[in-house]
This record gives structure tokens, sequence and C-alpha cells, in this order.
């Protein structure tokens, strides 16, 4: 006589968290795979005050727009932003303050391209992971200035 055995399938474990987000400081809730205890950074969306809106934005020559990028847990809610220059290396070079700078916090192109910039900042997001949302989000800040980069919390 043969037995036939089946083994069931779990859903993936998953844990809710109550975290504080520094997004308006206000508590949100962040489902997590406890098997994997991921964070995964999500681009919301792209704005900019010198090109408003981005998606018709069409410089001519060399350029420097600012740009920032709201990202929050991909699976939660929530969004923080970081700030990015976009340019040409001639712009870049043109706007030199001195004859050694730093790079950090611009994204350099030969040309503006909404849709390229978009599924860049957006894959470049895709890969920040992390156990918590604030190691993620240092991640993110590497592309772009974290409003929260520098914060201290304060001691009262």
């Amino acid at each position: 006589m043969a037995v036939k055995l089946y083994v069931a399938k779990r859903a993936p474990r998953t844990v809710t968290k109550q975290r504080t987000s520094h997004y308006l400081g206000q508590a949100s809730t962040v489902t997590q795979d406890k098997r994997s205890n991921m964070f995964v950074a999500q681009l919301r969306r792209l704005s900019s005050t010198d090109a408003d809106p981005l998606e018709t934005f069409r410089p001519e020559g060399p350029f420097g727009i600012y740009i920032l990028a709201m990202v929050g847990p991909a699976n939660g809610p929530g969004q923080e932003s970081f700030g990015f220059m976009v340019c040409t290396p001639d712009w870049f070079a043109q706007n030199m303050k001195g004859n050694v700078v730093s790079g950090r916090h611009h994204l350099f192109v030969n040309e503006y391209n909404y849709d390229e910039l978009v599924e860049f900042v957006s894959e470049y997001c895709s890969r920040c992971r992390g156990g918590s949302w604030n190691e993620v989000a240092q991640k993110v800040a590497r592309l772009g200035y974290w409003e929260f980069e520098d914060y201290q919390p304060s001691r009262q």
C-alpha cells in the first residue's frame, strides 16, 4: 500500500512593524518579509523647480538642474527626499568653483532624457537594500542628498 504525503506550502511569513518615519515624523506601518528582513528602496517620483514638468524639459546646450527624488520603502508607506544635480559634463566644468571639486550628488548625462533618468534612478533605488529603512536611505544618499543626511536627534 502506497502512502502519499502532502506537504503544505506556507505563505511567506510577514511581520508588521511600527516605525517612526523621518517623513513628517509620523508613525507608519511597514510590512517586511520576516525571513529576509530586508527593506528595499522604491522611487515614488522625480520633481524639480528648475524644470517643471520634467517630462517636457528640453534643454539646449550645457545644462544643470536640481532634482528631488522622493523615495520610500517598496513595501510600505512614506517617502523622503534625496536631491541631486543632473548636468552635462560641460555645464559642470563651466560651474566649477575651484580646480578640484567633488562630484558627489551630481548625475552626469550627455543629453537629457526623462525616461532614461527615471529608469536609472528607479533601478538604483531597487538595488538599495538593508535591514532597516535608515540603512537603505544611507545607500540612496550616495546618489542624492538625503533630507536627514546629517540629522542628529536633539537631547532634551
